[in-house]
Protein backbone atom coordinates (compact mmCIF):
# COMPACT_ATOMS: atom_id res chain seq x y z
CA UNK A 1 0.00 0.00 0.00
CA UNK A 2 1.19 3.73 -0.81
CA UNK A 3 0.76 6.19 1.42
CA UNK A 4 2.09 9.75 1.02
CA UNK A 5 3.16 11.72 4.31
CA UNK A 6 2.71 15.56 3.19
CA UNK A 7 5.27 16.77 5.35
CA UNK A 8 3.97 20.31 6.59
CA UNK A 9 7.22 20.82 8.87
CA UNK A 10 10.41 23.17 7.82
CA UNK A 11 12.81 21.11 9.36
CA UNK A 12 11.80 18.75 6.65
CA UNK A 13 13.83 15.02 6.99
CA UNK A 14 15.06 16.50 10.13
CA UNK A 15 11.85 17.08 12.01
CA UNK A 16 10.29 15.39 15.61
CA UNK A 17 7.26 14.74 13.31
CA UNK A 18 8.82 12.84 10.61
CA UNK A 19 10.45 10.32 12.94
CA UNK A 20 7.15 9.22 14.00
CA UNK A 21 6.25 8.21 10.28
CA UNK A 22 9.82 6.68 10.29
CA UNK A 23 8.58 4.22 13.11
CA UNK A 24 5.80 3.41 11.04
CA UNK A 25 7.67 2.74 8.28
CA UNK A 26 9.71 -0.06 10.42
CA UNK A 27 7.00 -1.39 11.93
CA UNK A 28 4.95 -1.17 8.39
CA UNK A 29 7.35 -3.13 5.87
CA UNK A 30 4.55 -3.63 3.82
CA UNK A 31 3.28 -0.25 2.97
CA UNK A 32 5.33 2.22 1.06
CA UNK A 33 6.00 5.39 2.52
CA UNK A 34 6.61 8.74 0.26
CA UNK A 35 8.01 11.57 2.13
CA UNK A 36 6.88 14.81 0.57
CA UNK A 37 8.40 18.30 1.83
CA UNK A 38 6.09 20.87 1.63
CA UNK A 39 8.34 24.04 2.07
CA UNK A 40 10.69 22.24 -0.23
CA UNK A 41 7.85 22.56 -2.87
CA UNK A 42 6.32 25.65 -1.90
CA UNK A 43 9.45 27.66 -2.22
CA UNK A 44 9.90 26.23 -5.66
CA UNK A 45 6.69 26.96 -6.99
CA UNK A 46 4.03 26.03 -9.30
CA UNK A 47 5.71 23.07 -10.76
CA UNK A 48 6.87 21.50 -7.67
CA UNK A 49 3.46 21.92 -6.33
CA UNK A 50 1.76 20.09 -9.42
CA UNK A 51 4.26 16.90 -8.80
CA UNK A 52 2.85 16.89 -5.58
CA UNK A 53 -0.53 16.78 -6.39
CA UNK A 54 0.15 14.32 -8.81
CA UNK A 55 1.85 11.97 -6.38
CA UNK A 56 -1.62 12.44 -4.18
CA UNK A 57 -4.06 11.39 -6.86
CA UNK A 58 -1.98 8.10 -7.24
CA UNK A 59 -1.40 7.02 -3.66
CA UNK A 60 -3.56 4.70 -1.78
CA UNK A 61 -3.71 7.08 1.24
CA UNK A 62 -2.30 10.39 2.94
CA UNK A 63 -0.98 11.72 6.44
CA UNK A 64 -1.01 15.06 6.91
CA UNK A 65 1.57 15.59 9.51
CA UNK A 66 3.08 18.97 11.10
CA UNK A 67 4.42 21.00 13.68
CA UNK A 68 1.51 23.07 15.49
CA UNK A 69 3.06 26.79 15.05
CA UNK A 70 0.68 29.63 16.80
CA UNK A 71 -2.02 27.42 16.90
CA UNK A 72 -2.24 26.10 13.58
CA UNK A 73 -0.15 24.75 10.71
CA UNK A 74 2.95 26.56 9.84
CA UNK A 75 2.71 29.31 7.45
CA UNK A 76 4.02 27.32 4.14
CA UNK A 77 1.85 24.60 5.03
CA UNK A 78 -0.86 27.41 4.45
CA UNK A 79 0.16 28.87 1.72
CA UNK A 80 1.00 25.33 -0.17
CA UNK A 81 -3.27 24.74 0.48
CA UNK A 82 -3.70 28.12 -1.01
CA UNK A 83 -2.14 26.96 -4.02
CA UNK A 84 -4.00 24.09 -3.95
CA UNK A 85 -6.90 25.72 -4.61
CA UNK A 86 -5.45 28.47 -6.82
CA UNK A 87 -4.22 26.03 -9.27
CA UNK A 88 -7.41 24.12 -9.29
CA UNK A 89 -5.67 20.80 -7.65
CA UNK A 90 -8.53 20.09 -5.47
CA UNK A 91 -9.31 16.88 -7.83
CA UNK A 92 -6.55 15.45 -6.99
CA UNK A 93 -7.32 14.89 -3.68
CA UNK A 94 -10.43 13.90 -3.54
CA UNK A 95 -11.69 11.02 -2.46
CA UNK A 96 -8.31 10.02 -0.91
CA UNK A 97 -8.21 8.50 2.61
CA UNK A 98 -6.46 10.52 4.70
CA UNK A 99 -5.91 10.97 8.52
CA UNK A 100 -3.45 14.71 10.17
CA UNK A 101 -0.41 13.79 13.11
CA UNK A 102 1.34 16.80 14.52
CA UNK A 103 3.62 17.07 17.41
CA UNK A 104 3.39 20.10 19.66
CA UNK A 105 3.15 20.68 23.80
CA UNK A 106 -0.65 20.80 23.22
CA UNK A 107 -1.11 24.56 23.08
CA UNK A 108 -3.91 24.69 20.88
CA UNK A 109 -3.70 21.46 18.48
CA UNK A 110 -7.29 21.05 18.85
CA UNK A 111 -7.47 24.58 16.43
CA UNK A 112 -5.04 23.24 14.14
CA UNK A 113 -6.71 19.85 13.62
CA UNK A 114 -10.05 21.13 13.66
CA UNK A 115 -8.57 23.58 10.74
CA UNK A 116 -6.84 20.74 8.84
CA UNK A 117 -9.89 18.35 8.93
CA UNK A 118 -12.05 21.40 7.63
CA UNK A 119 -10.09 21.23 4.67
CA UNK A 120 -9.81 17.71 4.23
CA UNK A 121 -13.29 17.97 4.10
CA UNK A 122 -13.45 20.97 1.69
CA UNK A 123 -11.30 18.97 -0.70
CA UNK A 124 -14.04 15.81 -0.54
CA UNK A 125 -11.18 13.59 1.16
CA UNK A 126 -12.01 10.73 3.04
CA UNK A 127 -10.96 12.11 6.42
CA UNK A 128 -10.19 8.72 9.28
CA UNK A 129 -9.43 11.25 12.42
CA UNK A 130 -5.82 12.65 13.41
CA UNK A 131 -3.57 11.79 16.29
CA UNK A 132 -1.58 14.40 18.27
CA UNK A 133 1.33 13.68 20.28
CA UNK A 134 4.12 15.57 22.24
CA UNK A 135 7.59 16.44 21.03
CA UNK A 136 8.63 13.35 23.26
CA UNK A 137 6.01 10.80 22.58
CA UNK A 138 8.10 8.66 20.56
CA UNK A 139 10.35 7.57 23.13
CA UNK A 140 7.61 6.24 25.37
CA UNK A 141 6.35 2.81 25.00
CA UNK A 142 2.84 3.55 25.42
CA UNK A 143 2.91 6.39 23.19
CA UNK A 144 4.30 3.99 20.30
CA UNK A 145 1.72 1.65 21.02
CA UNK A 146 -0.71 4.41 20.28
CA UNK A 147 1.02 5.66 17.10
CA UNK A 148 0.57 1.51 16.01
CA UNK A 149 -2.86 1.86 16.73
CA UNK A 150 -3.42 4.74 15.01
CA UNK A 151 -2.06 3.56 11.91
CA UNK A 152 -3.57 0.07 12.20
CA UNK A 153 -6.94 1.34 12.03
CA UNK A 154 -6.17 3.79 8.91
CA UNK A 155 -4.97 1.22 7.15
CA UNK A 156 -7.33 -0.85 7.78
CA UNK A 157 -9.98 1.76 6.84
CA UNK A 158 -8.67 1.85 3.07
CA UNK A 159 -8.80 -1.52 3.03
CA UNK A 160 -12.25 -1.84 3.84
CA UNK A 161 -13.48 1.66 1.78
CA UNK A 162 -14.91 2.89 5.07
CA UNK A 163 -17.52 5.22 4.81
CA UNK A 164 -16.84 8.66 6.13
CA UNK A 165 -18.80 11.58 7.01
CA UNK A 166 -17.93 15.20 6.98
CA UNK A 167 -17.93 17.09 9.88
CA UNK A 168 -17.75 20.45 8.46
CA UNK A 169 -19.80 21.94 5.87
CA UNK A 170 -18.13 24.32 3.48
CA UNK A 171 -18.27 28.13 4.32
CA UNK A 172 -20.84 30.37 2.93
CA UNK A 173 -19.55 32.55 -0.21
CA UNK A 174 -21.17 35.99 -1.02
CA UNK A 175 -20.16 39.43 -2.96
CA UNK A 176 -20.72 42.28 -1.27
CA UNK A 177 -19.62 45.50 -1.98
CA UNK A 178 -19.10 47.08 1.82
CA UNK A 179 -19.94 51.39 1.21
CA UNK A 180 -18.27 52.98 4.38
CA UNK A 181 -19.64 56.19 5.39
CA UNK A 182 -17.73 58.93 7.30
CA UNK A 183 -18.68 59.55 11.23
CA UNK A 184 -19.23 63.15 12.21
CA UNK A 185 -18.52 62.67 15.91
CA UNK A 186 -14.63 61.49 16.59
CA UNK A 187 -13.27 59.81 19.95
CA UNK A 188 -11.06 61.67 21.34
CA UNK A 189 -7.70 59.63 22.77
CA UNK A 190 -4.43 59.33 23.41
CA UNK A 191 -4.58 55.69 23.09
CA UNK A 192 -2.56 54.66 20.18
CA UNK A 193 -3.75 52.45 17.88
CA UNK A 194 -2.24 50.27 14.78
CA UNK A 195 -3.77 48.40 12.32
CA UNK A 196 -2.49 45.25 10.94
CA UNK A 197 -3.79 44.10 7.71
CA UNK A 198 -2.45 42.63 4.59
CA UNK A 199 -5.56 44.41 2.47
CA UNK A 200 -5.46 45.02 -1.51
CA UNK A 201 -6.76 48.76 -1.98
CA UNK A 202 -10.47 49.13 -2.43
CA UNK A 203 -11.34 45.86 -0.70
CA UNK A 204 -14.03 45.77 2.34
CA UNK A 205 -11.38 45.27 4.41
CA UNK A 206 -9.42 48.11 3.29
CA UNK A 207 -12.68 49.92 3.40
CA UNK A 208 -13.71 49.03 7.21
CA UNK A 209 -9.96 50.47 7.88
CA UNK A 210 -10.88 53.62 6.63
CA UNK A 211 -14.05 53.85 8.47
CA UNK A 212 -12.57 52.55 12.00
CA UNK A 213 -9.66 55.06 11.53
CA UNK A 214 -12.69 58.04 10.24
CA UNK A 215 -13.82 57.53 13.93
CA UNK A 216 -10.72 58.16 16.27
CA UNK A 217 -8.98 61.65 17.00
CA UNK A 218 -5.86 60.36 18.35
CA UNK A 219 -2.91 58.33 16.74
CA UNK A 220 -3.64 55.61 14.46
CA UNK A 221 -1.35 53.65 12.38
CA UNK A 222 -1.78 51.22 9.72
CA UNK A 223 0.63 48.80 9.11
CA UNK A 224 0.39 47.12 5.60
CA UNK A 225 2.50 44.02 5.58
CA UNK A 226 2.08 43.47 2.30
CA UNK A 227 4.75 46.61 1.80
CA UNK A 228 6.99 44.90 4.25
CA UNK A 229 9.83 42.82 2.74
CA UNK A 230 10.08 39.77 5.13
CA UNK A 231 9.51 36.56 3.62
CA UNK A 232 11.27 33.99 5.57
CA UNK A 233 9.08 31.25 7.01
CA UNK A 234 9.82 30.11 10.74
CA UNK A 235 11.99 27.49 10.35
CA UNK A 236 11.90 26.48 14.00
CA UNK A 237 15.78 26.45 14.47
CA UNK A 238 15.41 28.05 18.04
CA UNK A 239 17.92 30.65 17.59
CA UNK A 240 15.72 33.00 19.32
CA UNK A 241 15.91 31.08 22.67
CA UNK A 242 18.36 32.93 24.62
CA UNK A 243 17.90 36.17 23.69
CA UNK A 244 14.75 36.54 21.76
CA UNK A 245 17.12 36.85 18.39
CA UNK A 246 15.78 35.03 15.29
CA UNK A 247 18.13 34.11 12.85
CA UNK A 248 16.87 36.42 9.91
CA UNK A 249 17.03 39.79 11.96
CA UNK A 250 19.31 41.09 9.80
CA UNK A 251 18.16 39.63 6.17
CA UNK A 252 14.75 41.16 6.72
CA UNK A 253 12.91 43.52 8.24
CA UNK A 254 10.02 41.46 10.16
CA UNK A 255 11.63 42.59 13.61
CA UNK A 256 11.66 45.75 12.59
CA UNK A 257 7.66 45.56 11.59
CA UNK A 258 6.76 44.13 14.28
CA UNK A 259 8.90 46.13 17.08
CA UNK A 260 7.39 48.83 15.75
CA UNK A 261 3.57 47.64 15.71
CA UNK A 262 4.68 46.92 20.25
CA UNK A 263 6.10 50.32 20.40
CA UNK A 264 3.51 52.24 19.28
CA UNK A 265 0.43 50.35 20.68
CA UNK A 266 -2.08 50.56 23.20
CA UNK A 267 -4.68 48.77 20.95
CA UNK A 268 -3.80 46.52 18.21
CA UNK A 269 -6.66 45.76 15.18
CA UNK A 270 -6.02 42.86 12.77
CA UNK A 271 -8.00 43.72 9.53
CA UNK A 272 -7.79 40.36 7.69
CA UNK A 273 -9.69 38.24 4.81
CA UNK A 274 -10.72 35.06 5.23
CA UNK A 275 -8.86 32.39 3.15
CA UNK A 276 -10.35 29.21 3.22
CA UNK A 277 -10.55 28.08 6.96
CA UNK A 278 -8.32 30.70 8.66
CA UNK A 279 -6.91 34.16 7.18
CA UNK A 280 -3.99 34.63 4.54
CA UNK A 281 -0.71 32.45 5.05
CA UNK A 282 0.86 35.77 4.50
CA UNK A 283 -0.73 37.04 8.22
CA UNK A 284 0.12 33.47 9.45
CA UNK A 285 3.69 33.79 8.38
CA UNK A 286 3.14 37.30 10.30
CA UNK A 287 1.96 35.27 13.58
CA UNK A 288 4.83 32.24 13.21
CA UNK A 289 7.28 34.82 12.91
CA UNK A 290 6.44 36.76 16.38
CA UNK A 291 7.83 33.60 17.92
CA UNK A 292 10.91 35.31 17.80
CA UNK A 293 9.82 36.80 21.39
CA UNK A 294 9.00 32.56 22.46
CA UNK A 295 6.64 32.50 25.09
CA UNK A 296 6.72 35.66 26.41
CA UNK A 297 3.43 37.62 26.31
CA UNK A 298 4.51 40.81 24.61
CA UNK A 299 1.09 41.83 23.56
CA UNK A 300 0.50 42.02 27.51
CA UNK A 301 -1.39 44.66 28.67
CA UNK A 302 -3.08 45.32 24.90
CA UNK A 303 -6.77 45.44 23.69
CA UNK A 304 -7.17 43.66 20.91
CA UNK A 305 -9.75 43.78 17.40
CA UNK A 306 -10.60 42.18 14.96
CA UNK A 307 -11.89 43.44 11.37
CA UNK A 308 -12.79 40.85 9.35
CA UNK A 309 -13.91 40.18 5.80
CA UNK A 310 -15.70 37.06 5.24
CA UNK A 311 -18.17 34.32 7.10
CA UNK A 312 -16.25 34.43 10.38
CA UNK A 313 -19.85 32.74 12.56
CA UNK A 314 -19.07 29.49 10.56
CA UNK A 315 -15.23 28.90 11.66
CA UNK A 316 -15.09 27.75 14.72
CA UNK A 317 -11.74 27.10 15.23
CA UNK A 318 -10.41 30.49 13.73
CA UNK A 319 -12.83 31.50 16.34
CA UNK A 320 -10.69 30.16 19.05
CA UNK A 321 -7.93 31.03 17.65
CA UNK A 322 -8.98 35.02 18.02
CA UNK A 323 -10.50 34.45 21.32
CA UNK A 324 -7.26 33.07 22.57
CA UNK A 325 -5.59 36.48 22.86
CA UNK A 326 -7.39 36.61 25.80
CA UNK A 327 -5.18 34.12 26.89
CA UNK A 328 -1.67 35.70 26.93
CA UNK A 329 -2.63 38.94 29.55
CA UNK A 330 -4.23 40.79 26.58
CA UNK A 331 -8.21 42.07 26.25
CA UNK A 332 -10.35 40.73 23.02
CA UNK A 333 -12.44 44.05 22.43
CA UNK A 334 -14.48 42.10 19.71
CA UNK A 335 -14.49 40.60 16.35
CA UNK A 336 -16.34 42.23 13.92
CA UNK A 337 -17.25 41.22 9.86
CA UNK A 338 -19.04 41.84 6.72
CA UNK A 339 -21.16 38.45 6.43
CA UNK A 340 -23.80 41.08 7.83
CA UNK A 341 -24.11 42.00 4.21
CA UNK A 342 -25.40 45.11 5.16
CA UNK A 343 -23.76 48.67 5.31
CA UNK A 344 -25.53 50.42 8.27
CA UNK A 345 -25.29 47.43 10.40
CA UNK A 346 -21.42 46.44 9.33
CA UNK A 347 -21.20 50.86 10.18
CA UNK A 348 -22.75 50.39 13.74
CA UNK A 349 -21.01 47.51 14.56
CA UNK A 350 -17.50 49.20 13.41
CA UNK A 351 -18.21 52.36 15.60
CA UNK A 352 -19.55 50.33 18.58
CA UNK A 353 -15.60 48.11 18.35
CA UNK A 354 -13.56 51.43 17.91
CA UNK A 355 -16.33 52.81 20.89
CA UNK A 356 -15.18 49.62 23.21
CA UNK A 357 -11.50 49.44 22.44
CA UNK A 358 -10.83 52.86 23.12
CA UNK A 359 -13.03 52.41 26.52
CA UNK A 360 -11.15 49.06 27.34
CA UNK A 361 -7.75 50.99 26.59
CA UNK A 362 -8.19 53.78 28.79
CA UNK A 363 -9.58 52.16 31.83
CA UNK A 364 -6.70 49.55 31.67
CA UNK A 365 -9.42 46.70 31.25
CA UNK A 366 -8.32 42.91 30.98
CA UNK A 367 -10.82 40.45 31.38
CA UNK A 368 -10.44 38.09 34.10
CA UNK A 369 -9.16 34.63 32.25
CA UNK A 370 -11.30 31.68 31.65
CA UNK A 371 -10.74 27.87 31.55
CA UNK A 372 -8.54 27.79 27.80
CA UNK A 373 -6.48 30.88 28.89
CA UNK A 374 -5.62 29.53 32.54
CA UNK A 375 -5.20 26.12 30.97
CA UNK A 376 -2.48 27.40 28.59
CA UNK A 377 -0.93 29.52 30.99
CA UNK A 378 -0.34 26.51 33.00
CA UNK A 379 0.78 24.49 30.11
CA UNK A 380 3.70 27.25 28.98
CA UNK A 381 4.45 27.59 32.90
CA UNK A 382 5.06 23.70 33.75
CA UNK A 383 6.99 23.08 30.02
CA UNK A 384 8.97 26.07 31.13
CA UNK A 385 9.85 25.03 34.59
CA UNK A 386 10.97 21.58 33.03
CA UNK A 387 13.02 20.98 30.10
CA UNK A 388 12.10 23.42 27.84
CA UNK A 389 13.11 26.34 30.10
CA UNK A 390 16.96 25.13 29.78
CA UNK A 391 16.82 25.66 26.12
CA UNK A 392 14.59 29.11 26.57
CA UNK A 393 16.73 30.84 28.58
CA UNK A 394 14.76 34.02 27.40
CA UNK A 395 11.39 32.73 28.57
CA UNK A 396 12.75 30.83 31.94
CA UNK A 397 14.04 34.17 32.89
CA UNK A 398 10.38 36.19 32.12
CA UNK A 399 8.88 33.76 34.18
CA UNK A 400 10.69 33.70 36.67
CA UNK A 401 11.02 37.33 37.36
CA UNK A 402 7.29 37.80 37.22
CA UNK A 403 6.22 34.71 39.35
CA UNK A 404 4.67 32.90 36.62
CA UNK A 405 7.11 29.35 37.77
CA UNK A 406 5.43 27.41 40.73
CA UNK A 407 6.10 24.45 42.86
CA UNK A 408 9.75 23.78 41.24
CA UNK A 409 10.99 20.61 42.75
CA UNK A 410 14.45 20.89 44.17
CA UNK A 411 15.21 17.71 41.78
CA UNK A 412 14.26 19.42 38.93
CA UNK A 413 15.11 22.93 39.56
CA UNK A 414 18.79 21.49 40.32
CA UNK A 415 19.19 19.48 36.91
CA UNK A 416 17.75 22.13 34.86
CA UNK A 417 20.01 24.73 36.44
CA UNK A 418 22.90 22.90 35.79
CA UNK A 419 22.35 22.93 32.03
CA UNK A 420 20.84 26.48 31.80
CA UNK A 421 24.30 28.00 33.61
CA UNK A 422 25.92 26.01 30.31
CA UNK A 423 23.43 27.38 28.25
CA UNK A 424 24.66 31.11 29.19
CA UNK A 425 28.21 30.64 28.09
CA UNK A 426 28.69 31.81 24.78
CA UNK A 427 30.91 28.79 23.50
CA UNK A 428 28.67 25.80 24.92
CA UNK A 429 25.08 28.07 23.58
CA UNK A 430 26.96 28.17 19.87
CA UNK A 431 27.78 24.68 19.79
CA UNK A 432 23.95 23.90 20.93
CA UNK A 433 22.37 26.32 18.82
CA UNK A 434 24.69 24.62 16.08
CA UNK A 435 23.31 21.18 16.44
CA UNK A 436 19.65 21.95 17.37
CA UNK A 437 17.71 20.10 14.70
CA UNK A 438 20.21 17.14 15.98
CA UNK A 439 19.85 17.49 19.65
CA UNK A 440 15.99 17.65 19.26
CA UNK A 441 15.88 14.06 18.06
CA UNK A 442 18.34 12.56 19.28
CA UNK A 443 16.28 10.24 21.73
CA UNK A 444 14.29 9.66 19.06
CA UNK A 445 17.00 8.11 16.65
CA UNK A 446 17.62 6.08 19.30
CA UNK A 447 14.13 4.83 18.88
CA UNK A 448 14.85 4.01 15.61
CA UNK A 449 17.71 2.35 16.09
CA UNK A 450 17.02 -0.17 18.06
CA UNK A 451 13.67 -0.82 16.15
CA UNK A 452 15.95 -1.94 13.09
CA UNK A 453 18.41 -4.15 15.51
CA UNK A 454 15.57 -5.57 16.82
CA UNK A 455 14.46 -6.61 12.93
CA UNK A 456 17.84 -7.92 12.17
Amino acid sequence: MNIVILNGSPKSSNSITVQSMHYLALKNKTCNFEYLNIIDDVKKGEKDILKIADKVSECDGVIWIFPVYHMLIPAHMKAFIEKINEYNLVKKFSNKYCATYSTSIHYYDHTAHDYMEGICNDFDMKYLGSLSHDMNDLIKAECQSELEFFFANFIESIKTDELTLKRFKKTSKYNYNYQNNECSKKIKTTKRTVIVTDSEKGSNIDKMIVKYSSMIDGPVKVVNINESTFSNYCIGCCNCSTHNECIYNNTDDYRKTLDFILDNSDIIVYACEIKDRYFSSRIKLFFDRSFCYTHIPVFKGRQIAYLVAGPVSELGALNEIMKSYSSNETNLAGIVSDECQDDNILNNQIETLVNKSINFAEQDYIKTPMFLSVCGSKLFSDAIKSTLGTIFLADYNYYKVNGLIKNESITGKLKNMTFRYMMNKKAFQSKVKKNMYKHMISKHKKILELEVTNNE
